[in-house]
């Protein structure tokens, strides 16, 4: 009994600091950072419309503009950075635990364990979790509504078939990458059937209700905003996937997963993603459907991302979460092969995975927490390495990364001195815009040119003729530091000056 107690404290003891470990990844520091790329898209901000017509005018499902709607207020119209994160914090960190129990219900306790290590430190998740947008609060309502699937193979209650319903129909609401864990529902609802020894006929008629359920939530907003349909919504979705949305850009996933997981990491992803499926395959203690649809949900979510939507930026999550699942049954099968063949290597082997954790740990903490050093825009030491700084053929979709820039400092300063209505800068359009709102970008009348140092749009240089010459032979108006670097420059140029 003494065993069993010491084994289950260690096992709670353990996920504890995987989970504390999850927590300091995604709440410390979390409000240093300007907010960048896509988060002020994501801020309820209408322009002399009602709620309702915001949000059928915008090109994104309506809950994170509803989140971001009831932490205004709180936020300060959004001037407290961390409290405005906070709620996309905690889904990330819930998640985490969710992962656990999922994996451990759909496997065994174990897998779940092994899972986790990559679930917890890999850079994507770890963003996501450190912004104002919706893929957090996705990763948790897929997990929970396939969670809710195990409990129905699990109970035969027919309750967990309707909160399935329920959250993946609330889900699509929040975004449409919802859809990429169908495989493996379609797999557990055939488990279920056959455990039960239910026909198809007598499987739908049970479905029924639950789908009504969830298409009937889902509609709550797709009926509408289909019939009113943004102007440039479809044009939109077209540029996603043929790639067109940013020109001139050369999308590359692999280098994508690299500027958010460096230092050889995706090695170990491809190799033990590989071996994890064939050991999947192979794993006789693993009943048929949930085989497949481990290895479906992987495939399926790859395959549309990979070859049919040319620039898939950071939506390779969808596949990186069940790739995570096969990762942890390599770890676990290889441990159980060696407990066979060579019993005295498992402590070392052990010991191994566990400085692995670490490892990935302090690299995720120094790439997303540390802002000694601002990766990717900056090269930054860790350990023995060098993080490398952006490659500029790539221009990856870049998101919860350090970046302070005092773009606050840099607001007050140009809309109380009002000389101009006019900016140009180095940096990337929609920061300034968010910003600088009021101000319009025009780089032959500005007014303020801003000068960013190791912007986002990677370029040091000015590109602009006009503003290049003014700022060779003039001093900045104001300097703005952080931690004692300098970061941002204000110039001003007189309109007439030509």
């Amino acid at each position: 009994m003494g065993k069993i107690t010491n084994k289950i404290s260690r096992k709670t003891g353990l996920l504890t600091l995987i989970l504390v470990c999850a927590l300091i990844l995604r709440i410390v520091n979390l409000g240093y950072s300007d907010y960048q790329g896509d988060e002020t898209k994501a801020f309820y901000n209408p322009k002399d419309q009602t709620f309702s017509q915001f949000l059928l005018s915008q090109r994104r499902a309506p809950v994170q503009f509803v989140i971001t709607l009831l932490i205004k207020g709180v936020s300060n119209n959004y001037h407290n950075e961390f409290i405005t994160r906070l709620p996309f914090a905690l889904f990330s960190i819930i998640s985490c635990y969710m992962f656990f129990v999922f994996v451990k219900k759909l496997i065994n306790e174990d897998v779940a364990f092994y899972s986790l290590i990559f679930f917890v430190t890999n850079g994507l998740f770890v963003a996501f979790g450190r912004i104002v947008q919706y893929q957090s609060l996705v990763i948790l309502l897929d997990i929970m509504v396939l969670y809710q699937l195990l409990l129905l193979v699990e109970t035969n209650k027919i309750k967990h078939l309707y909160l399935a319903g329920i959250i993946w129909g609330f889900n699509f609401l929040v975004h449409t990458d919802a859809l990429y864990i169908f495989p493996m529902t379609l797999l557990l609802i055939i488990e279920w059937a056959k455990k039960y020894e239910m026909n198809a006929k007598n499987t739908l008629k049970k479905m029924f209700p639950a789908l009504v359920l969830g298409l009937a939530i889902l509609m709550i907003f797709y009926g509408p905003y289909l019939l009113n349909l943004p102007k440039d919504a479809l044009n939109y979705w077209k540029a996603r996937v043929d790639g067109t949305q940013q020109a001139n850009v050369i999308s590359n996933s692999k280098y994508t997963f690299s500027v958010y997981q460096p230092i050889y990491v995706i090695h170990l992803y491809i190799l033990a993603g590989i071996l994890g499926t064939v050991l999947t395959i192979f794993n006789k203690s693993l009943n048929k459907e949930r085989k497949i649809g481990i290895i479906s949900w992987f495939i399926f979510s790859y395959i549309f991302m990979e070859y049919i939507v040319k620039d898939p930026g950071t939506h390779i999550y969808n596949y990186v979460m069940p790739l995570t699942i096969l990762m942890g049954t390599f770890f676990y099968r290889f441990n159980e092969i060696l407990k066979i063949k060579i019993k005295k290597l498992v402590p070392v082997y052990i010991a191994s995975v566990f400085i692995l954790f670490i490892f990935l740990f302090l690299q995720s903490y120094a790439i997303f927490v540390d802002h000694s050093k601002e990766y990717p825009w900056q090269d930054e030491k860790f350990l023995i390495w060098t993080f490398p700084i952006l490659n500029p053929v790539f221009k990856p979709s870049l998101f919860g990364f350090p970046y302070n820039r005092d773009w606050e400092g840099v607001q007050n300063y140009i809309l109380t001195d009002g000389r101009s209505t006019y900016y140009t800068t180095n940096e990337r359009k929609p920061i300034p815009r968010y910003y600088l709102h009021g101000l319009e970008h025009n780089s032959s009348k500005a007014g303020y040119y801003i000068r960013v140092i190791d912007p986002q749009s990677g370029t040091n240089d000015i590109l602009n003729d006009r503003s290049a010459r003014w700022v060779k032979d003039n001093k900045p108006e104001k300097s703005f530091y952080v931690n004692s670097n300098l970061v941002s420059e204000v110039y001003f140029i007189p309109e007439n000056w030509k």
